[in-house]
């Protein structure tokens, strides 16, 4: 049997004396996997991305399809390994865009808020409760930045 791998972490552990791998194996008769490509970056069901998909070309191409893999997200029916900045609340998930999707997508609306937040964590659920009060399913941290006595204030651009 013809086996084929992809090695998708490889740790050194103890001063490189074990090494912690982590690998998918296929079958030789596994299913060709899609790959989208790496500037695949707008989320499609955002305003932008639908707007994206029907100009076609190299502007479709731009347009993150949903349950395809890219080189940074394999593909769920393959395995993950890490979770993606999705947060849910309330049944309504709230996703964070990158820098790159960001400068191709215009927000609708934006949120500056002030707080005393002592993780990562707790920031980005702030940034979701008030994104999906605005009805936005996306966001993009423009600014974020710490005051005298440890308040943080964050804005955000919205994107539907």
């Amino acid at each position: 049997m013809l086996l084929y791998f992809y090695v998708v972490r490889n740790v050194a552990l103890n001063d490189g004396g074990n090494i912690l791998a982590t690998a998918y194996i296929y079958a030789a008769d596994t299913p060709k996997r899609i790959v989208q490509n790496d500037n695949a970056v707008v989320p499609a069901d955002t305003e932008t991305g639908k707007a994206l998909l029907t100009k076609r070309g190299e502007e479709a191409k731009k347009v993150k399809i949903p349950g395809v893999a890219s080189s940074s997200a394999p593909k769920e029916t393959v395995g993950r390994f890490c979770e993606t900045s999705m947060l849910a609340t309330g049944g309504y998930h709230i996703e964070e865009v990158n820098k790159a999707a960001a400068a191709q997508m215009v927000p609708f609306d934006s949120i500056t808020f002030s707080g005393f937040y002592t993780s990562t964590p707790e920031i980005r659920y702030q940034i979701a409760k008030r994104t999906e009060k605005k009805g936005a399913k996306y966001f993009h941290i423009t600014r974020e930045w710490q005051a005298n006595g440890g308040s943080v204030t964050i804005s955000t651009d919205l994107y539907k």
